[in-house]
């Protein structure tokens, strides 16, 4: 009896642990422990002996359900180049700075957006350069927004040329330009520059911007319209209690209008989905490489060396007024990226004598600058502009330094194709107010140039709405009506009881339309005696 309950007792703890084992989590039946012969066994998860595990993996591990198959995990997407990625996108998360929604920002943003075509036009230009001036401003921790700044002072055209007298992208005039050391000569205009302007533009605007309290909006009014008168307008407000931002101070009515106008091409810029505008797609990659040059050289050479062709080599390089780069050994060329290892090899291997060629002439009796200027084929004005001279008086014994060679073939065919028209554009240039009335064709009539081309020379469409005070650059043509207007006579007319345009038309033998601009009248208006009219009649 006593041995049947000793083995009733074993059988029943050995039911037991197989039931304890059966339900624990870990548990594997035997009888399935083999996978079918068709299927393929699973890879297990190793944890190699010797990387110990940290408490958590432990846990997970003991955890899980019987590991059955391992899924692998897929590879890394490979990141996105920073260089690749837009300025437009870079421009965006700059958000440095900021304003206000402001009437005057709403009238500049509506005209961006009404003119893409303009917008195209001046990116198109802005392209092959806009990623070297991106990695300048990034150098100086500066806001990226300052990018779109050439768009309101030159459209990116270095050529751009003011009535102030302010020339290239960053529109510098020739003090502050040599403020920030531009050199400015018969051979070269720092102003122009793209490399050596957007050093000091840059320099100038984290200037400004720490003078002014780090207020952005008070550099860039300083920017256009100077630092003191900047200053004092502050100054004045603080010193009446006033507000002393930007948009409370007095300033010139063209500050007022600029701080603005770039304000609205950021918005537009950063909001171009919201507002229907298309960017083209300008990446960081780098499209252009700065080269240093040493000794002077033949800018032919140079062209020749960076694989492009004259128009190009200038377009990338606008400084360089002449066929080469006259004295100095601080001059740096932008070149096509991809020819820049060509372009250094070529350069080092050239002898120097090959550089650039200078013929030595001493004065003898009987020579006159005329007479040597035909022996060596240049002109006259290229000889006092190399020696310096400042009349055609030349003494004997003294010795003129002349280009020859590949230099004179420089100076006389592969130079500047814009200078000519440039030095052309600056002496000719005369600045129109705009007055209540004015309108693009009326000013056009009274130039005697096109509505198209009046829009060229101020960055504007042709259907640009014009505000009072706004002003605009004209090259007046020949046949300009202020021309004609001054081969006349001024006549003041005082209107008496029962004139009316048409009459006074007729009396003068000139037509309505006239008396009107003249007189910015609308052909409703009704005139009250005693009125003066300004006429101008024929002598």
């Amino acid at each position: 009896m006593t041995f049947y309950r000793i083995y009733l007792i074993l059988i029943f703890s050995t039911l037991c642990s197989a039931c304890v084992n059966f339900n624990h989590p870990n548990y594997i039946d035997p009888q399935v422990t083999k996978e079918p012969q068709d299927s393929k066994a699973s890879p297990s998860l190793h944890i190699p002996e010797d990387t110990p595990a940290t408490t958590s993996e432990l846990l997970i591990l003991e955890d899980r359900e019987p590991i059955t198959s391992v899924q692998t995990t897929p590879a890394a997407q490979p990141v996105t180049d920073p260089k690749d990625l837009s300025i437009w996108y870079y421009i965006r998360e700059s958000d440095q700075i900021t304003h206000a929604n402001n009437r005057r920002i709403e009238v500049e943003r509506n005209w961006f957006i009404k003119n893409q075509d303009y917008l195209n036009r001046v990116f198109k230009r802005a392209e092959p350069v806009m990623a070297y001036i991106a990695e300048e401003i990034n150098k100086r921790g500066l806001p990226m927004e300052l990018i779109l700044l050439p768009v309101i002072e030159s459209a990116y055209n270095p050529y751009a040329y003011s009535s102030a007298h302010a020339a290239g992208l960053w529109q510098f005039i020739p003090s502050t330009g040599k403020l920030y050391k531009l050199r400015q000569d018969w051979w070269y205009d720092g102003r122009r520059d793209i490399i050596a302007s957007t050093n000091a533009a840059l320099d100038y605007l984290k200037y400004l911007h720490e003078r002014h309290g780090n207020d952005w909006l008070l550099a860039l009014a300083a920017y256009n319209a100077g630092t003191g008168k900047v200053g004092r307008a502050v100054s004045r407000n603080r010193k009446y209690r006033r507000k002393a931002d930007y948009w409370s101070i007095p300033l010139p009515k063209e500050t007022k209008l600029y701080v603005p106008k770039f304000l609205a091409l950021v918005d537009v810029v950063s909001n171009s989905h919201k507002y229907n505008v298309h960017l083209p797609h300008i990446n960081l990659q780098p499209k252009v490489a700065r080269v240093h040059l040493g000794d002077p050289i033949d800018l032919s050479l140079a062209a020749k060396f960076a694989n492009t062709d004259p128009k190009t080599f200038y377009s990338l390089n606008p400084g360089f007024k002449r066929g080469s780069t006259g004295a100095g050994k601080h001059f740096e060329l932008l070149i096509p990226y991809e020819n820049k290892s060509s372009f250094e090899s070529q350069l080092f291997s050239l002898p120097d004598s090959e550089r650039i060629q200078w013929a030595r002439h001493i004065i003898r009796k009987g020579d006159t600058l005329n007479k040597i200027a035909k022996q060596y084929k240049v002109s006259v004005s290229q000889i006092k502009k190399v020696n310096n001279l400042s009349s055609n008086v030349i003494r004997l014994g003294k010795t003129l330094k002349l280009p020859t060679g590949s230099s004179l073939q420089a100076n006389a065919v592969i130079h500047n194709p814009w200078q000519a028209k440039f030095e052309r554009q600056q002496a000719s240039l005369r600045t129109h107010r705009v007055k209540r009335g004015d309108s693009l064709w009326s000013i056009s009539k009274r130039y005697g140039v096109s509505v198209t081309n009046i829009a060229r020379w101020n960055n504007m469409s042709r259907n640009g709405v014009l505000r009072i005070g706004q002003k605009l650059k004209i090259k007046p043509g020949r046949t300009s009506s202020s021309s004609r207007q001054n081969a006349l006579r001024k006549v003041k007319y005082r209107v008496k009881p029962g004139d009316s345009l048409y009459r006074i038309a007729r009396t003068f033998k000139v037509s309505i339309p006239e008396i009107t601009k003249w007189n910015t009248l609308n052909n409703k208006d009704f005139l009250r005696p005693g009125q003066n009219l300004t006429l101008y009649l024929k002598r």
